[in-house]
């Protein structure tokens, strides 16, 4: 029963997040990303998809797999596919096919994958994360000292977003202190979702010279069944 209900609510994170993101953009979150591989999801992977290092820990080939396989879904409920696979950058960034953009994320217990249309979004970044209550040193090192200590791990998580969009577009490193979070609470419950469940729009600000177009970044959060989800997105001007 508690496995269900913990199921239940995941799903629900899904499906909020999903609910906020822009039209046309496909989220997948795999919660069981522990579990043994079939030989059919095998065989969805390419040849350059599973070119890991045999020195590669079995927990990095497993995130790794389990990341791409999430990938696959979110392109093919765009109505596309990967025919070439989703290769890997020099900065370890996910290549994909033309004409999408997307994200992938792993912690452990989940994975998540987000793909939309290059023609809609310029980008989006998504990262998810084990509920957790991250340590001092930690947070220092993510936090701004004029930064408001809100929620440290959607904080943290909504960093991890920003980097993911920020990276591919720019070609540049933004370290934590290059961008602030601030983000609005609410329970979901009395909209039909899970009680337990909690989200809300992020807000993101600059600290450092920005593209133009990254005044326009969007975000959102949800977090439920001991897992926090962020995602952030450029529009097509």
């Amino acid at each position: 029963m508690v496995r269900h209900q913990r199921m239940s609510v995941l799903a629900d994170v899904q499906e909020y997040l999903a609910r906020h993101l822009p039209a046309g953009s496909r989220l997948v979150i795999d919660s069981n990303a522990e579990r043994p591989f079939s030989d059919a999801e095998l065989q969805q992977l390419r040849t350059a998809e599973l070119r890991l290092s045999d020195s590669a820990a079995p927990a990095r080939i497993r995130d790794f797999t389990r990341g791409r396989l999430a990938a696959h879904e979110a392109v093919q409920r765009l109505g596309e596919s990967a025919p070439h696979g989703i290769g890997m950058s020099a900065t370890g960034a996910p290549l994909w096919p033309q004409g999408i953009v997307g994200s992938i994320s792993h912690c452990g217990r989940a994975v998540a994958a987000v793909s939309a249309s290059a023609e809609q979004l310029q980008g989006i970044g998504i990262d998810v994360e084990v509920e957790q209550t991250l340590e001092l040193g930690i947070i220092e090192a993510v936090l701004r000292t004029d930064e408001a200590r809100l929620d440290p791990l959607v904080q943290f998580s909504a960093k991890e977003s920003m980097y993911k969009l920020w990276e591919p577009i720019v070609g540049q490193w933004l370290d934590f202190d290059e961008v602030s979070v601030q983000l609005r609470k609410k329970r979901i419950a009395a909209r039909g979702f899970s009680r337990g469940l909690t989200g809300g729009p992020l807000q993101l600000t600059f600290h450092r010279e920005i593209p133009d177009a990254f005044c326009g970044v969007k975000g959102f959060w949800a977090r439920g069944a001991g897992i926090v989800a962020t995602a952030v997105w450029l529009e097509q001007s």
